[in-house]
């Protein structure tokens, strides 16, 4: 507590000082002048004369000023403004620079590298935000995207005798639930220990919606390579309007096409280049991440149905890049990659630690059930955060799913207050995992209960 400062006399006392010092000083001046002769009398006369004039001078001068300020035309005083108040850093876009880039971590989660939700960034200054990705008239139409993943070596983990445990205790649910384990994959991470292990999460399948996690760090890779334009971007809490949160948020089909267009500069009707030319720009997509070590996966194709572009399934361009009918090529990837590439999220690697920071927000999904119960298609139920979402108050669980009817699987990476946090990537090939509901929800219940409590 401060201490309290001295006592001071008040202004009314001050006052009462004050006058009584004056009439001291007027009492000796009037004893002082009753001692003299009357030639003093007479020089303390002409001095009291020219002290009248000299304050009629003053008097007159100073009523000449009072009647021009009056009569001038005065401004009327400023209001401050909310562009002229420094707001917070937390309150700043996105796409200006920090010099303090803790200053806005989520006080809510001490534990907790990852932010609360930022403002809408890249809106227009007075209108309403630009939902839709892609200024396409920035970008020069012969441009095949030349930029690369900026990891350019796969994260080194010790293998552990407990995960190992944990995961054939995994495959043995599946078998007990009758559903088929050579259509299985699972990587599981520890990140306080730096251990992993693994089964079959280096066998391909095709991943459904998992690729969105692809093209949302594709597409900030691009960015911070200024081949193309920053986009907009809102967040959950935000009301998750624009293209990017809608793709990363909701899985949405129509905004993840907009995306695709948009890092390999292509679209789904474009016939102003040959094909050959097209197809080498939608592989871009791959090389991006090729190049820095994810071999061997597909994340070029779009997913379907595309209600704004009237296709239900690929045709067009869109068809012919599958190849054979009879054994299409498709999207593929691993449950290592996936796992991979969350990781680089979650150690902040991904195109730069601002990127990362931002990008999770995007995949941050809300556990509690009055938020996703009521949605029609939610990323919670039938998945990992159904299994633990009664602990919501200490987690933060960020998710990416893919499902059909034929396969499911998801990759997340769940962080608990204590500090415990983990990625676990389930691949699940076949319509028995598409129709199974219940399969992850008890995976992810084990996971947490033998890695957190």
């Amino acid at each position: 507590m401060k201490s309290k400062p001295p006592s001071q006399p008040s202004k009314k006392n001050l006052r009462k000082s004050n006058e009584g010092l004056k009439q001291t000083e007027i009492s000796a001046a009037i004893n002082y002048s009753s001692s003299h002769g009357e030639r003093s009398q007479s020089k303390l006369s002409q001095l009291q004369w020219i002290s009248i004039a000299i304050s009629v001078a003053i008097g007159v001068g100073f009523l000449g000023t009072l009647t021009l300020w009056l009569l001038s035309p005065k401004s009327p005083p400023q209001e401050e403004t909310i562009a002229d108040i420094p707001g917070p850093h937390s309150e700043e876009s996105l796409d200006s620079e920090s010099d303090d880039p803790e200053a806005s971590e989520d006080s809510s989660s001490g534990s907790s590298r990852f932010r609360s939700p930022p403002p809408l960034s890249g809106s227009p200054g007075s209108g309403e935000p630009d939902f839709d990705v892609g200024d396409r008239s920035e970008l020069p139409t012969q441009r095949t995207p030349q930029a690369i993943y900026n990891v350019t070596s796969s994260p080194q983990f010790s293998s552990s005798s407990e995960l190992d445990r944990i995961v054939e205790e995994l495959v043995n649910l599946a078998a007990s639930r009758g559903l088929s384990t050579r259509s299985l994959s699972i990587h599981l991470i520890d990140l306080n220990r730096r251990t992993e292990a693994s089964y079959q999460s280096d066998v391909f399948r095709y991943p459904a919606s998992i690729p969105k996690l692809f093209w949302l760090v594709s597409l900030y890779g691009l960015q911070a390579n200024g081949q193309i334009p920053r986009q907009p971007v809102d967040f959950p809490l935000n009301g998750c309007r624009t293209d990017v949160c809608k793709m990363a948020q909701k899985s949405d089909n129509e905004a993840a096409s907009r995306v695709v267009d948009l890092i390999s500069n292509t679209t789904s009707s474009q016939l102003e280049v040959g094909y050959d030319t097209w197809l080498k720009r939608r592989y871009s997509i791959n090389e991006f991440f090729e190049n820095a070590g994810y071999q061997g996966l597909d994340v070029s194709q779009k997913n379907f149905p595309i209600p704004y572009l009237e296709m239900s399934l690929p045709k067009g361009r869109d068809l012919r890049m599958r190849g054979n009918p009879d054994n299409p090529d498709r999207n593929r990837l691993t449950a290592r990659q996936a796992a991979r590439l969350m990781y680089e999220l979650a150690a902040e690697l991904a195109v730069s630690s601002e990127d990362s920071r931002e990008m999770l927000m995007l995949l941050e999904q809300n556990l509690d059930p009055n938020v996703w119960g009521p949605e029609e298609y939610d990323a919670i139920q039938g998945f990992f955060g159904e299994g633990i979402f009664q602990h919501r108050d200490r987690l933060r669980f960020y998710s990416k799913v893919g499902w059909t009817q034929e396969g499911r699987m998801e990759v997340a990476l769940i962080q608990d207050s204590s500090g415990r946090a983990y990625i676990l990537s389930v691949f699940g090939d076949g319509s028995d995992y598409g129709d199974d509901w219940e399969i992850f929800k008890q995976i992810s219940e084990r996971v947490y209960s033998q890695l957190v409590f």
